[in-house]
C-alpha cells in the first residue's frame, strides 16, 4: 500500500493507522510512505490478525524525506497502545513541542516492534526531563511510569536528535533505564 497524496491508498499516516485500527489484517502488510512532511500523529492500538507472520511496516523510503511531525503537548508522534508486530523504518520523528514532547510511546505491553534506520529531532529544552525520542511508560503525563508497557522491542540504527533522553525504558517493578 502507499501512503501520501492524492493518489495514494491513504492519503495521510493516521489515515492509514485508522484503517489498521479498525479493520486488522489478514497476512504481511508494507505501507510505502511517499515523501513529504506529514504533520499530523499516529495512534496505533492492538490490530486484529498481527502476528509475528502477519507484521506491519511503515516504510519512509529516506528518513531524509520523509518526515512526521507535530507539536501538540503530552502527545507522542506515534503510539503504540498495545500494538505488537509493527516496523517503523527510513523516516523521521519530529516533535516540536515545548512541554512533554515524546517522538514514540509504547505502553500496555507494545510488544515485538522495530525501530530501525531513523532520525528522532526533538527540541532541545534545559531542565524539561519529559522529552524523549523513544518512552516505554504507561501514563502520557511522564517518559517513565512502570507497567508492563512493551517486551521485544528492538531499535537500531537510529539517530536522536535534541531532548533530555534519547530513550527511556520502565518495567513492572519500576526500574528504570535511560540512554
Amino acid at each position: 500500500f502507499t501512503v501520501g497524496g492524492a493518489t495514494a491508498d491513504y492519503p495521510t499516516m493516521a489515515d492509514a493507522a485508522f484503517a489498521l485500527n479498525e479493520c486488522g489484517v489478514s497476512g504481511p502488510v508494507v505501507l510505502n510512505i511517499n515523501p513529504g512532511t506529514y504533520n499530523e500523529t499516529i495512534e496505533l492500538n492492538e490490530i486484529a490478525g498481527a502476528s509475528a507472520t502477519n507484521t506491519i511496516t511503515f516504510d519512509g523510503g529516506n528518513q531524509t524525506t520523509t518526515i512526521i511531525s507535530d507539536s501538540t503537548v503530552q502527545t507522542p508522534i506515534i503510539f503504540l497502545n498495545g500494538a505488537d508486530w509493527i516496523t517503523f523504518k527510513n523516516l523521521t520523528v519530529e516533535n516540536r513541542s515545548t512541554l512533554d514532547s515524546w517522538g514514540v510511546v509504547l505502553q500496555d505491553t507494545a510488544d515485538n516492534n522495530n525501530f530501525e534506520d531513523m532520525t528522532f529531532e526533538m527540541p532541545q529544552i534545559p531542565f524539561v526531563f519529559d522529552v524523549v525520542g523513544i518512552a516505554m511508560t504507561s501514563t502520557l503525563t511522564a517518559s517513565a511510569s512502570s507497567g508492563n508497557n512493551g517486551n521485544n522491542n528492538t531499535i537500531s540504527a537510529c539517530t536522536f536528535n535534541g531532548g533530555y533522553r534519547g530513550v527511556t525504558l520502565q518495567g513492572l517493578t519500576g526500574d528504570f533505564s535511560e540512554g
